[in-house]
């Protein structure tokens, strides 16, 4: 009788590792296919693509992505990746995201300078500092020599402080004394607008 039981306990405790067991070995088999233990994914590089190029790139490797910021660069094509992080060919695992910034589809606004009273010279710095382009510069009679006595957008004159999109063409109207040059328009290009402070 006792043999009998002693079987039985043992039957038992058999059983019940074998269940340990096989419950530890699910759950670690369920980790390892849910998290794709040791599997890596290198990102992929998005740099100076489009958005909607950028986001197919990354999608298509398992990966999501986050636009985080959008920055004006005049000189680069509106909607073009910039910045992502992690770097090209970081090995992540499935899932992870890819932060991105881009260049941005619209120019921010700014508030128009004061240009009026400040010599030619200032003018044009002052321009170039606020990511405004240079258009034509007119020379008219008036009470100073050499100062701007407007600032003009599309033929209109602009008064400081409203607000107007950076990389806006700006045309100054240049004060003489006493007598107008006989080419009294100008047109002016970013070159000369450069050369002007050298």
């Amino acid at each position: 009788m006792n043999k009998q039981i002693l079987k039985i306990y043992l039957t038992h405790f058999v059983l019940a590792v074998l269940s340990v067991v096989l419950f530890l070995w699910g759950i670690s088999y369920y980790l390892d296919s849910y998290t794709k233990h040791g599997e890596y994914i290198p990102t992929p590089n998005v740099l100076k693509l489009p958005v909607n190029q950028a986001i197919e790139e990354i999608t298509k490797k398992h990966l999501r992505y986050k636009i985080i910021d959008s920055i004006y660069q005049p000189n680069e094509k509106p909607g073009i990746v910039i910045s992502q992080n992690p770097d090209p060919s970081t090995s992540v695992k499935e899932n992870r995201v890819i932060y991105l910034t881009i260049t941005s589809f619209q120019p921010p606004q700014i508030e128009m300078p004061k240009l009026v009273d400040l010599s030619e010279r200032q003018a044009l710095m002052i321009l170039k500092s606020y990511d405004l382009k240079l258009g034509k510069i007119t020379y008219e009679e008036a009470y100073c020599n050499g100062c701007v006595v407007k600032q003009l957008y599309k033929g209109n004159y602009i008064e400081p402080g409203k607000y107007i999109k950076k990389g806006s063409v700006i045309d100054l109207v240049i004060g003489q004394k006493g007598h107008v040059i006989k080419n009294d328009t100008i047109k002016t290009d970013e070159n000369s607008l450069e050369n002007s402070f050298e």
